[in-house]
């Protein structure tokens, strides 16, 4: 969904994240009031006590079991607490909760103080599958930024949890519950078979410019064993740090889930301008990039045996260019694919006379084509509407035009490659899998 490129991308996405957490989001469905955390309530009563001690002996206990603070809730199965924790000073005047799972109206997102003292909390009530990353922001009492270039400085003030030693994409804190689903295939096992990398540079005569493409073989590739089904994926610098994509590769394909493939990531160029529904890249990757990689590697003529895959923006690009060339992509996977885009339409700031959500009016208004997809989008992602709302209803337009939606899933939690990390290869299993075809 935004721009800029490779590690840049990611530090601009936490930033926005961590600001436009004022938009609102698409939640579950609203459960009631969350219930009171009971450890903060204990010591609510001591300090009220006046327990000298109270204080001090909260902090080491949440700092050996590490934050947020999970307990149960009493007659509820699906859903725990969660304490997230700050520990002020005295320049500390306010404290909010920010990232990707956090897209609520920022009043709601404020960490209360317990009387005078130094700990600032606030208690969410989750569902036990959730998995995202969150980040603090100190202070940061301005009203909303006016640009995108000041809501990413101010973003970029957002600090992690120090009570929390898991990491999550950039600089946030990582917060998994015990239902988040597994993520088996993103493990680093030796013992697996590994593909081989190699980096190409690609130059485009349609766009007059030069990318970096990257293009994974599976093990034991030769050309008299193919020829091979591929995987164009876009955001190359994403896919190979915060998304292992070949080491998802290397384990699907070792464990006989998917066929051996081709893999060819794409570097970013101007991603804010190409990827969602650009034609002149569309005619790039059509007429120079796969005719390319078709010389350069043994890759199958049959659509049916290729997929192209993308987050955000570039799950919006892979339907595009499915939709504008089946006969030479006939799989889509789509992670949180960004269908409220229109070229007029404003994410951030949508005007009510503007109409979002422009490729899923093409899906509708043209014949059926060979394409099948897989989509999945976060419960907690944000946008009006929501990117759960746009992702629900192109799935029902795609059926209801006859196409073929292998899976569609929803996850609970944000915008972010945590999540897709995941997904990628549930994505790939369902599309291309060897025990469902």
């Amino acid at each position: 969904m935004y721009g800029t490129n490779g590690f840049g991308r990611r530090i601009a996405c936490a930033a926005l994240a961590a600001v436009f957490g004022m938009i609102a989001a698409a939640q579950e469905a609203t459960p009631p009031p969350p219930a009171k955390s009971p450890r903060i309530e204990a010591l609510h009563a001591k300090v009220e006590a006046r327990d000298a001690t109270a204080v001090d002996a909260f902090w080491k206990t949440a700092e050996s079991e590490h934050t947020p603070i999970i307990e149960a809730i009493e007659g509820v199965n699906d859903y725990v607490l969660a304490t997230f924790l700050w520990k002020g000073d005295a320049q500390t005047r306010a404290v909010h909760l920010a990232g990707a799972l956090f897209t609520e109206p920022r009043e709601t997102r404020g960490l209360e103080r317990i009387g005078e003292t130094n700990v600032w909390y606030k208690t969410e009530r989750m569902r036990k599958d959730l998995r995202g990353s969150y980040q603090f922001m100190i202070n940061d009492t301005a009203d909303l930024p006016k640009t995108d270039a000041e809501a990413m400085e101010r973003g970029k003030k957002a600090v992690a949890d120090p009570l929390n030693p898991k990491k999550g994409p950039g600089d946030g804190s990582l917060v998994e519950l015990a239902g988040a689903p597994p993520q088996p295939w993103i493990e680093n096992n030796r013992d697996v078979p590994r593909g081989e990398m190699r980096p190409h540079k690609v130059a485009s005569k349609v766009l007059g410019n030069e990318r970096a493409v990257t293009v994974y073989t599976p093990a034991g590739y030769s050309r008299e064993r193919g020829p091979y089904g591929m995987m164009v994926l876009f955001d190359l610098d994403s896919y190979t740090t915060v998304v292992p994509a070949a080491r998802i590769m290397n384990n699907l394909i070792d464990a006989g889930e998917i066929p051996p493939m081709v893999l060819v990531m794409l570097g970013n160029v101007d991603r804010e301008k190409e990827l969602p529904c650009y034609p002149p890249f569309a005619e790039f990757l059509a007429t120079e990039l796969i005719p390319w990689a078709r010389a350069n590697y043994a890759i199958s003529d049959n659509p049916a045996k290729h997929v192209m895959a993308g987050s955000s923006y570039g799950g919006l690009a892979s339907s595009y260019f499915a939709f504008m060339h089946p006969e030479l992509i006939g799989n889509v996977l789509s992670q949180s694919g960004s269908y409220w885009w229109s070229p007029d339409w404003d994410w951030f700031r949508p005007i009510d006379s503007v109409e979002g959500e422009w490729l899923t009016k093409e899906f509708a208004r043209a014949e059926t084509k060979p394409i099948r997809f897989y989509m999945d989008v976060g419960l907690r992602e944000g946008g009006v509407p929501s990117m759960a709302v746009v992702n629900r209803h192109l799935r029902t337009v795609l059926e209801a035009k006859g196409y073929t939606v292998v899976k569609y899933a929803e996850f609970n939690g944000g915008h972010e490659y945590i999540n897709w990390r995941g997904t990628l290869a549930e994505g790939l299993i369902a599309l291309v899998g060897t025990k469902i075809r």
